[in-house]
């Protein structure tokens, strides 16, 4: 399993996974940082990542439609919420425990015969609070690309 951590996970995140055998590298390291996110996305696509795991929603405009596009090409987005109003709950620490803690699921949703997309792994709650399915994937990129655009 391949992971690329966005600019917005802790820089030391990637040293911690690899000791615990995951395969991970950060947007820092591959010169990626400030870099618009429908380009990492692409990135991530094109080298063959498994997944991205961010803190970024992907709602709106360029960076929706290329995440829904990323996601229809297998790869696979992790997304990571942590509470803004208790101290150090986003912490490189948390990120790192949150991950650990759920490698099993995330090894299930980028198992090549895997329906989900996307998992939102909530910190306040210690687990799961949604997935996102290829077809919720679908459905959205029909409702969102002009007629004709299929990316």
């Amino acid at each position: 399993m391949r992971l690329l951590l966005d600019e917005n996970m802790a820089p030391s995140l990637p040293a911690a996974l690899i000791r615990c055998g995951l395969s991970a590298d950060h947007t820092e390291t591959l010169n990626l940082n400030r870099t618009a996110d429908p380009i990492v996305l692409a990135f991530a696509v094109a080298h063959g990542y498994d997944a991205v795991i961010t803190k970024d929603r992907y709602r709106k405009g360029d960076a929706r439609l290329a995440a829904l596009r990323a996601m229809r090409d297998g790869l696979r987005i992790i997304q990571l919420r942590f509470r803004q109003d208790v101290p150090d709950a986003d912490s490189a620490e948390a990120q790192f425990r949150l991950i650990l803690d759920h490698e099993r699921e995330i090894e299930r949703a980028v198992a090549p015969d895997s329906p989900i997309r996307q998992l939102i792994l909530n910190h306040a709650v210690g687990g799961v609070t949604r997935t996102i399915t290829a077809d919720e994937v679908t459905a959205a990129l029909r409702r969102l690309e002009p007629r004709g655009a299929g990316g």
